[in-house]
């Protein structure tokens, strides 16, 4: 299942490095454009948070050239937190900022998704399951950058919203970089015509939609919860039996 295994082997020995930068925020169709960069384009593979949650324990080992060389794109976090550093590392990467139609739907769809993995009730669920106590540690560490970067209070608000997008803006204006603004309902014109690619045949996909977040979200969850019974079951079990023995 996406965001739980990933058995993806990319060969940073490749030579292969970022040709594209999709620097908008989660649930900006970031899975559907990293489908379409993979598999219509020819621009992966493409670094995704899907490929950092099954593996989150290493980012703290990890520098950013031993993260993203071998990648040909990509989108969603970690790469939208390091645009800076990215794009003074690979100074031919492209630009996209991938957006919603409005700021209120975004809100509306991070909060009704993400949001839950930055809170307690999720923290202490799954805390026995590294993977996921590692995913809440790194929301904890994205919570504190922006509240550096930006002096905000923890949650997805409008306001990080256009805090962001006005970031990378910014980010690439001093780098004498163009910006391709792109929602997913404008289809493989622009976004071909900007990265120098002919068009599928095929439709723009479609990824990563609500409930597929939120059968991961019960997943995961379930998945906490059977470990903790499994935790506080064996000592019951083991008295019981004790205790049967010794009748």
């Amino acid at each position: 299942m996406r965001f739980i295994d990933d058995d993806r082997k990319v060969d940073q020995a490749s030579g292969v490095q970022l040709e594209v930068i999709v620097a908008g925020l989660s649930r900006c169709a970031t899975s559907s454009l990293q489908a379409a960069l993979e598999n219509e384009l020819d621009l992966g593979p493409s670094m995704h948070m899907a490929h950092i949650v099954p593996h989150v324990d290493r980012l703290k080992l990890s520098i950013l050239h031993k993260l993203f060389d071998g990648y040909g794109a990509t989108c969603d976090f970690p790469g939208n937190v390091f645009v800076e550093d990215l794009v003074e590392m690979y100074p031919n990467a492209k630009i996209v900022l991938n957006l919603r139609k409005s700021p209120e739907a975004w809100h509306r769809s991070v909060n009704a998704t993400l949001a839950f993995f930055m809170t307690k009730t999720y923290h202490y669920c799954t805390y026995l399951i590294p993977t996921d106590y590692w995913h809440y540690q790194v929301h904890k560490a994205v919570i504190l950058l922006n509240k550096r970067r930006w002096n905000l209070p923890p949650g997805f608000s409008i306001e990080f919203y256009h805090l962001h997008n006005k970031w990378v803006r910014d980010v690439a204006a001093r780098n004498g970089k163009e910006v391709l603004e792109f929602t997913p309902d404008q289809g493989w014109g622009p976004l071909c015509k900007f990265l120098g690619k002919p068009k599928p045949e095929t439709s723009f996909p479609h990824l990563n939609d609500e409930a597929f977040i939120k059968k991961l979200t019960a997943f995961v969850m379930i998945r906490g919860l059977v470990a903790w019974m499994a935790i506080i079951s064996a000592p019951v079990v083991a008295g019981y039996t004790l205790w049967w023995m010794r009748r």
